[in-house]
């Protein structure tokens, strides 16, 4: 398996480097919580601490704005920018919590190149589909 990994200016471009399903994902693995524990509205630390997570990750690695990234986990832009001021205070002070974003963000993109080359198993069934379905087409006239 292939990992690139991107490092983003702050401040650049964002890059969609991976999709918040499969950060989602690899948050759940690493953190041992649910996804929905992880989603839900409780303040427990053992919950809260990986969903900061989530919003750093997510905002800094894809295209999300804040506002889009709030939708999309059912909460406020003011959360994720908190959760996210959180996550930066928690790693200039705790390197150990550095390797297990490290962690989530290395797991994230593993994920997502599984999950990009499900989809383009499911583009090429589909497009065989579509091939074998004209053909019965154009043999029946």
């Amino acid at each position: 398996m292939n990992i690139n990994i991107t490092i983003k200016e702050e401040g650049g471009a964002p890059e969609d480097i991976y999709s918040v399903t499969s950060l989602i994902k690899a948050v759940t693995t690493v953190f041992a919580v649910s996804k929905e524990e992880l989603l839900s509205k409780r303040r427990m630390a053992y919950i809260v601490t990986p969903r900061h997570a989530l919003y750093y990750l997510g905002y800094k690695n894809t295209s999300h704005s804040l506002p889009s990234l709030a939708r999309f986990l059912d909460r406020d832009h003011t959360s994720i920018i908190h959760g996210r001021n959180k996550t930066k205070e928690r790693l200039a002070k705790n390197k150990a919590f550095g390797l297990k974003i490290d962690e989530v963000h290395l797991l994230a993109i593993a994920y997502e190149e599984k999950r990009q080359k499900n989809l383009e198993n499911i583009r090429e069934d589909v497009a065989d589909m579509i091939y074998k379905i004209n053909m019965e087409k154009l043999n029946g006239l």
